[in-house]
């Protein structure tokens, strides 16, 4: 028989919705003349959240 694989399931309590192209690439441009990719070593494939307040 073969083995069972399980993954932990964690609850989301967040909000989520859509940001349009002109949010998103002043967004981008605010990480990346922040550093923020290479201050925290975000390389590519890598999962992260960005919080964003308004």
């Amino acid at each position: 028989m073969p083995a069972i694989v399980t993954t932990p399931v964690t609850a989301y309590a967040g909000k989520v919705r859509v940001i349009d192209g002109g949010d998103n690439v002043h967004v981008g441009r605010d990480l990346l003349e922040n550093n923020f990719y290479k201050t925290n070593r975000v390389l590519d494939q890598d999962q992260f959240l960005v919080r964003v307040d308004r």
